[in-house]
């Protein structure tokens, strides 16, 4: 964007203690020819790396470009030679001018722009004077301090004296030098970057989180409570590779199959055998030649899960030495009979976090009270404001003290909230969201949308692509790589840099749940969108709002 025309800096002169400078700052601003720019303190670095600076850059979009250079105190010259203040210059008056407009023109160059012309001007605000020096290169292109009252109409006389006649100007170059004289400057990364730098201060967390597991590894039962993102399944994984280190066999169990499969990734270390409790009990039947079709709803998993347990467990030999099992909190009463039928007389270590406890009903089996039992300290892996917005669902009474957290990350963009101008517009809104996403450095593989709905209910789950962005599900083969679209307790366990959550306006029973499963997923970058009465019947995002 062209900057508009005046003396930069707009209020006071750059850090100088030069005096003369500060008097010229001054009196461009009072008498800046209309439409003309000026830059006090203009620096730039030369290609060999040496430092250069122009005391004042001054531009006339028509004319040109010319570069001012001021000597303050009492300037003379006797003998050809020239004094300042009564002692030897070390260059003459013009030198450091003409050395940095040459300069200046082979950097606008490299950004392929260029003035109409330019030229070199010398001023002595300290000094007043009748006939200019006589050395020629001075001669008519030197002003003084008697100048500086009638400073637009000097310069409008210097422009013409010192400037030759006028090019054809190339690019943008007005717009190239106030960028390189630096306007503004606020310190901010990219989306990108953010995610990937925190992403290696989790790494270094992780390591040292990663050391409960030396106070307790002798514990052959262990519950394991923590919230999101204090690094339950860090631990989990963690604990089945070093048990499987140590010549164990490891069962390492989890609620849903993306999690499962996330899991199979990220463990290169054989003996750990990695499912969800579903897949595991139709292994089960498979092995003893009961294969079994996957079953299309709950009912019909709970039989195939029963009858592994009861049926097929009690006759085959256990050949797992340790059992881990992660997003505990979710398992029906069935699940746990499998789960505790399986590791009976084994290690079992049990991971679980009570507020993501969707299902009411759901309970962890009356026997776990006595295992031993650690708490995991509070969550780094979210951003801050992400997780006090998770924190608001879950302790709506701490509202106001979380608000300045959330406001700071609705301010840095690490959290937005965009209102759809309709319930069909939805779709479009989160493509775009994609689209500003991946502007600001992501990539398609670290951006999940997430509903806050089921299977049957979520508006985006069956869809394919949404605008240009090809979608997959969480446990696809493929969701490594692309951006997954899936349903809050589906992605549970999971994480991305970026997570759009979708379909508010579907919320009918336990918004608080699912708000705090969802919200928690996101690391860097939290999008909620809806409608705005989706939005409004939310209390935490009403108040935002407000």
């Amino acid at each position: 964007m062209k900057p508009q025309p005046g003396v930069y800096p707009r209020e006071r002169p750059r850090a100088t203690e030069s005096k003369a400078e500060i008097a010229v700052y001054e009196a461009l601003k009072a008498r800046l020819p209309s439409g003309w720019y000026a830059w006090h303190s203009l620096r730039i670095m030369l290609e060999d790396g040496a430092f250069a600076e122009g005391d004042f850059v001054i531009a006339s979009p028509k004319r040109g470009l010319l570069v001012l250079e001021i000597k303050g105190g009492q300037i003379e010259q006797r003998d050809g030679r020239w004094f300042q203040n009564g002692r030897p210059m070390a260059r003459d008056p013009r030198v450091q001018g003409y050395e940095f407009a040459s300069g200046l023109m082979s950097r606008l160059a490299r950004d392929h722009c260029s003035p109409p012309a330019y030229g070199v001007a010398t001023c002595f605000p300290d000094i007043r004077f009748d006939a200019a020096p006589g050395e020629d290169d001075l001669a008519r292109t030197t002003i003084g301090g008697q100048d500086l009252p009638w400073l637009d109409e000097r310069l409008k006389s210097l422009m013409e004296r010192v400037l030759p006649q006028p090019r054809r100007p190339h690019g943008a170059w007005i717009e190239r030098l106030h960028e390189i004289w630096g306007d503004t400057w606020v310190p901010r990364l990219s989306l990108g970057t953010r995610s990937r730098l925190e992403e290696s201060q989790r790494a270094r967390l992780d390591e040292q989180q990663a050391r409960t597991i030396e106070m307790v590894e002798r514990n052959l039962n262990l519950l394991v409570e923590g919230g999101a993102g204090t690094g339950k399944t860090l631990l989990a994984r963690e604990a089945a590779c070093r048990f499987a280190g140590k010549g164990e066999r490891v069962l390492l169990l989890c609620f849903t199959n993306a999690l499962a499969q996330w899991l199979r990734q990220t463990i290169a270390t054989p003996n750990v055998h990695v499912s969800s409790v579903g897949h595991l009990a139709l292994d089960l039947l498979a092995s003893a030649k009961r294969s079994r079709p996957e079953p299309g709803d709950k009912a019909g998993w709970d039989e195939l899960v029963l009858e592994a347990a009861a049926d097929v467990l009690p006759t085959t030999p256990r050949e797992w030495d340790a059992v881990i099992l992660d997003e505990a909190q979710d398992l029906s009463e069935v699940d746990w009979e499998l789960v505790l039928e399986i590791a009976r007389g084994k290690r079992l270590w049990v991971f679980h976090d009570p507020l993501q406890h969707f299902w009411p009903e759901r309970e962890l089996p009356p026997r776990l009270a006595a295992f031993s039992h650690i708490q995991l300290p509070e969550s780094h892996r979210c951003a801050p404001g992400i997780m006090a917005l998770a924190d608001c669902y879950q302790h709506p009474e701490q509202l106001e003290r979380l608000t300045p957290a959330i406001n700071d990350a609705l301010a840095s963009n690490t959290i937005g909230i965009v209102r759809c101008p309709s319930e069909s517009s939805v779709a479009d809104r989160i493509a775009n969201e994609i689209g500003k996403l991946l502007a600001a450095g992501l990539r398609q593989s670290e951006i999940a949308i997430v509903s806050v709905r089921g299977q049957t209910r979520a508006r985006t789950f069956g869809l394919a692509r949404i605008g240009a962005y090809r979608l997959v599900k969480a446990d696809d083969p493929a969701a490594a790589n692309e951006i997954i679209d899936d349903t809050f307790l589906r992605f549970k366990g999971l994480e991305r840099p970026a997570v759009i959550i979708t379909d508010l306006n579907l919320i009918r029973d336990r918004r608080e749940v699912r708000m705090y499963i969802a919200v928690t997923r996101a690391l860097t970058a939290l999008r909620i969108l809806g409608p705005p009465e989706a939005i409004r019947a939310d209390p935490i995002l009403a108040s935002l709002s407000a």
